[in-house]
């Protein structure tokens, strides 16, 4: 693919009926793919890419979200991109053969002396490193970049791990024994001592017995929570197991376990960028609204309110 790429960007750069500042922009970008380091960055950038969309973007993505399968995957991953640092030199040879070159760009710095009769005693300091151009971009390119997207996958890990510390057991709980609920019940209604009341785990014992008799029902495309919150409406017994319904919600209304609430919220800021220049902000936030509930909103008869506007109009 990058050859293919190389061949345009050189062909059109190479054209002489082309006006110069045709060639001029696709000569710029032709060097640049023909660095060495853009070689290197990306076979990295294929490899780690491959690993994310691969498994953990459709795992994380799906509607029915393992929150411990997930956890394990973004873990997997972690250590996945942590390997890469060991690497390097493959990613080197891969890259030598894309662009078809040995040589790195080398940086032409001058180096700074130090002051010796400000500093006398020479305590403390030592010469400035001298690093081969590969060692330099190893260590002022590749490591930080690798270090970033560690930093990043922590960040997103210890929030799947904070919420799957708190509602992974509704994965297994119609197998779960009694006194797991109550240990379980009793960090959750911790955590949501507002919203969740002291009789959660009697509860919660309660409800397995009584979501036991309907498992049978459970489609195959419908995770565990959202059969259980489901069932709970469906059957009408919100009354009977008021907590329980309370922390299904909570969990299914969650953007780390709502793939599609996330996708509406990226339609709503896509909405409101597109539209910015032209609309207010109120009518920008009501139109967001629409598109994020567009369900209710088609089932909605908007046929009096056309015959009141033209109505309204004629006169």
């Amino acid at each position: 693919m990058l050859d293919n790429i190389m061949d345009i960007l050189f062909e059109f750069a190479t054209d002489i009926e082309e006006k110069s500042e045709c060639r001029n922009t696709p000569k710029g970008l032709f060097y640049q793919i023909s660095k060495l380091e853009t070689g290197i960055f990306a076979e990295f950038w294929n490899t780690v890419l491959q690993r994310f969309n691969s498994n953990s973007s459709k795992t994380l993505q799906s509607v029915q979200l393992n929150l411990n399968a997930a956890v394990g995957v973004l873990k997997s991953l972690k250590d996945f991109i942590n390997e890469q640092r060991t690497k390097f030199d493959a990613f080197e040879e891969v890259g030598k053969c894309l662009t078809d070159t040995e040589e790195y760009i080398v940086e032409h710095h001058r180096l700074q002396r130090r002051n010796v009769r400000q500093q006398p005693l020479d305590y403390g300091h030592s010469e400035e490193a001298q690093l081969t151009p590969k060692e330099a971009f190893y260590a002022k390119a590749f490591l930080p970049c690798v270090d970033k997207l560690l930093m990043c996958l922590e960040h997103r890990l210890g929030a799947y791990s904070e919420v799957c510390d708190l509602f992974g057991f509704f994965i297994n709980f119609p197998a779960m024994d009694s006194e797991s609920i109550n240990i379980a019940a009793e960090k959750l209604s911790a955590f949501y001592k507002h919203d969740l009341g002291t009789t959660f785990g009697d509860e919660l014992i309660q409800f397995q017995s009584f979501i036991s008799l309907f498992l049978d029902e459970k489609p195959d495309d419908c995770s565990i929570e959202q059969f259980m919150y489901s069932t709970i409406n469906d059957k009408d017994v919100r009354d009977t197991f008021p907590n329980t319904e309370i922390a299904l919600k909570i969990y299914l209304t969650l953007m780390i376990s709502n793939s599609s609430g996330e996708q509406s919220f990226s339609k709503m800021k896509l909405i409101k960028n597109l539209q910015r220049t032209t609309m207010s902000q109120s009518r920008l936030t009501k139109l967001s609204i629409m598109s994020a509930e567009s369900d209710i909103l088609c089932g909605l008869d908007f046929f009096q309110h056309y015959k009141d506007l033209c109505c309204s109009e004629s006169t």
